[in-house]
């Protein structure tokens, strides 16, 4: 996705489109949502969820006209868990992630607040996300701790902690190299 687009004002079409494109993406995923949280919540411990997120991904990618380019996943060993530091700089960020690392399952270290989030947390919950309290660094630690080799997933941060909102690379926060170098 590139974030270089220039920055003038979207022509009335334009905005009328990206509004159309939201409304079915909401539309969308409020009917898709449900069903992941119905797969995990039925087969507990199965890829059947994962399939399924995989295909809303797909399709809200599409919604928006994103088109993913990526090299280099298929080199990682099957099996193997992996730890994947990637800066964010945009909303589209976690869905190119998903697409390009294709059938490999990702575990995502997120911030706690996201639970608040409508269906969208509570799915968060129960696809076994590792949810973190930014402001109790003990919290943070034992969640992390707990997932240490058990995901048989790639585990994704967001280096910078949130997304960043000028698009400039912002400093990265150590969790995600420590929970690294913790996991070997």
């Amino acid at each position: 996705f590139n974030m270089s687009a220039n920055r003038e004002t979207p022509s009335l079409w334009a905005r009328a489109l990206a509004s159309v494109r939201l409304v079915a993406f909401y539309v969308f995923s409020a009917l898709c949502i449900p069903v992941i949280v119905a797969a995990a919540l039925l087969k507990p411990g199965d890829y059947l969820y994962y399939r399924l997120v995989r295909v809303w991904v797909a399709a809200a990618l599409a919604i928006f006209g994103v088109r993913v380019e990526s090299t280099g996943a298929g080199g990682l060993a099957a099996g193997k868990d992996y730890v994947l530091l990637v800066n964010h700089r945009s909303h589209f960020d976690s869905l190119a992630i998903v697409k390009a690392l294709g059938a490999r399952e990702t575990r995502w270290v997120a911030k706690r607040e996201l639970l608040k989030v409508p269906l969208f947390g509570y799915a968060l919950r129960v696809t076994g996300q590792i949810l973190v309290d930014r402001k109790d660094h003990t919290q943070a630690l034992e969640a992390l701790r707990a997932n240490l080799g058990k995901r048989g997933a790639t585990v994704v941060f967001f280096a910078e902690g949130e997304r960043s909102a000028s698009g400039a690379l912002s400093s990265f926060k150590k969790g995600g190299a420590a929970f690294a170098i913790d996991a070997g």
